[in-house]
């Protein structure tokens, strides 16, 4: 009697160990593309080159000073498949952004690290690197081209302002 008890006991209380009360679910929803868009940087391919125009130092003496603008256009074919996500931008990489302006840091090593580079979009607001604020997407197409500006940008006053100014800017196409 002492052994049927003792199991009764035993099985009640496992039994009762993996009750619980379903509180809620989650549903997972996603789409995978049937192909990536091709990207085309100023028509040069998906890994192109922007030439700032040389500027003088005079423009560049004071923090927020900017000069040399240049402009840009990545252009992104081949996201408008049927089904496909309605909205699509190159989304930047914060890799070699200064995270206090948003800009580019120079990896020149010429000594003037006050001097970044700046993006602005096609309306010519500034573009935060670090958020991607003011990088707004396109409603998906077969073409898209995506307006860009890049200027010189002083940070900051206490390095040199003359020399080479060279950054990386690493970017993927976002589907939103």
């Amino acid at each position: 009697m002492k052994t049927i008890a003792f199991a009764f006991a035993l099985s009640t209380t496992l039994l009762a160990s993996n009750a619980q009360a379903a509180a809620g679910s989650v549903g997972f929803d996603g789409y995978i593309t049937p192909s990536t868009c091709a990207v085309a940087v100023n028509g040069q391919g998906e890994h192109g080159a922007v030439t700032l125009k040389p500027v003088g130092w005079e423009k560049l003496q004071n923090a927020g000073d900017f000069a040399g603008d240049t402009p840009f256009t990545i252009t992104l074919t081949g996201c408008g498949e049927s089904g496909a996500p309605a909205w699509v931008r190159p989304k930047f990489a914060s890799t070699g952004v200064n995270p206090a302006t948003g800009n580019l840091r120079n990896q020149s090593g010429d000594g003037n690290s006050d001097i970044e580079i700046q993006l602005r979009n096609g309306t010519y607001a500034t573009i935060d690197l670090m958020t991607n604020e003011n990088n707004s997407p396109q409603v998906a197409d077969s073409v898209m081209t995506f307006d860009y500006h890049a200027h010189y940008y002083r940070a900051g006053t206490t390095g040199t302002v003359s020399g080479r100014v060279t950054a990386k800017l690493e970017f993927s196409v976002e589907y939103i």
